[in-house]
């Protein structure tokens, strides 16, 4: 009875500890910018409403890259896209951008993934460097 009472103590003392303070420093604020469009396979003609999906990745450590932030976004008529990640607690770096592209329903096109797009994570809320995208889809 005394062994279950000290490990209970110990197993509040560990889970109090969790959830205490936050670790995120708040005093450093981060920002990445991505834009682009969605074409048709002509590379000229835009998909009107694309579904995407984006997830913004840190540096690889070890073979493992930490997810920063991720967002979805559904693109203007022109295939048009905005992603703009604001982040608190993250130093400025070299990160990555995984953007997963839905084609509208009867559209014809075959979804796509576009993996490891080099994006700058600059210090502040502005973002001084955008990365642009275009992606073609392809037909069915």
């Amino acid at each position: 009875m005394r062994v279950r009472g000290m490990v209970l103590a110990a197993l509040a003392v560990g889970l109090g500890g969790c959830i205490g303070g936050s670790t995120v420093d708040n005093s450093k604020q981060a920002s990445a910018m991505v834009i682009g469009q969605v074409l048709k396979p002509d590379g000229v003609t835009p998909v009107g409403g694309p579904i995407l999906v984006a997830q913004l990745l840190g540096p690889a450590v070890n073979g493992v890259s930490q997810l920063l932030s991720q967002g979805s976004y559904v693109g203007d008529d022109n295939g048009r896209f905005l992603f703009l990640f604001l982040l608190n607690g993250v130093d400025p770096q070299s990160g990555t951008v995984n953007l997963s592209v839905t084609a509208p329903i009867a559209s014809g096109f075959l979804s796509k993934d576009t993996l490891s797009i080099p994006v700058r994570i600059n210090t502040g809320w502005s973002p001084t460097d955008t990365t642009y995208v275009q992606i073609k889809l392809q037909a069915r």
